[in-house]
């Protein structure tokens, strides 16, 4: 690909137009329009910059999961975890654990407020996963 280059009068429009025609003549692309949602992330555009949300991502899992309906805190986990692994019963469906594990992982990209809390406690359970 050739080095892309631009004069000072060029304005942004004429700008993408050419990058879009130069990465069409190597690529096969397709223009989807503006960016709304990608990759579980909601883009919204503002005049100061972009908001990123994964809000529908949560929803989702939350709907998914059964627990849409359940009361939120304030703050994501317990000071003294009441999870045991002795005597509690296995989950029934591992390969499901561990893609809300995966669905959680994720959702910290936009959430580093929660990231201790679901690494904590998701992966000491990821080999026995309770109930």
């Amino acid at each position: 690909m050739s080095m892309i280059s631009f004069s000072q009068e060029a304005t942004r429009t004429q700008m993408l137009d050419e990058f879009v025609t130069q990465l069409g003549a190597q690529f096969a692309i397709k223009d989807l329009g503006p960016l709304n949602y990608f990759l579980g992330i909601q883009v919204q555009k503002y005049k100061d910059g972009i908001f990123l949300s994964q809000s529908k991502y949560i929803t989702d899992l939350l709907h998914n999961t059964n627990m849409a309906d359940c009361k939120p805190v304030s703050t994501p986990m317990s000071i003294k975890p009441t999870t045991s692994v002795v005597g509690a019963a296995l989950y029934p469906d591992v390969t499901h654990y561990r893609q809300i594990v995966g669905t959680l992982q994720y959702i910290t990209l936009t959430r580093p407020d929660i990231a201790f809390a679901v690494n904590v406690n998701t992966c000491r359970l990821q080999l026995m996963p309770i109930s």
